[in-house]
């Protein structure tokens, strides 16, 4: 397996140096996170379902900002919705072709 290097810019993956494979190679994609970027999740007591964590789960939620875009930004986000689905409905068959060999 190729291993290359590269970083999220203004929302696309930019090679960190050249890449010299063939024009359609498909890629596996991982994020190597920094200390700093570290994701954490919630703790088991955040988790619960009792009244008090249901609550303290709702607070946390309505405290996070809506997200604004501008029309331009908004439309590309569509556009690029709509060729995500595209493609997904257009590889679906190829896919689970896939997956069932990976079963067998």
């Amino acid at each position: 397996m190729t291993a290359i290097s590269a970083e999220i810019k203004n929302g696309y993956l930019v090679s960190v140096e050249p890449v010299d494979l063939p024009e359609g190679t498909k890629l596996i994609v991982s994020a190597q996170l920094n200390s700093d970027d570290e994701i954490h999740g919630m703790t088991e007591e955040e988790q619960g379902t009792s009244p008090e964590a249901i609550e303290r789960w709702l607070a946390s939620f309505h405290a996070i900002e809506p997200l604004d875009m501008t029309a331009d930004e908004e439309a590309r986000w569509q556009a690029d919705r709509k060729a995500q689905r595209e493609f997904e409905l257009n590889t679906s068959d190829e896919r689970v072709d896939r997956l069932r060999s990976v079963m067998e």
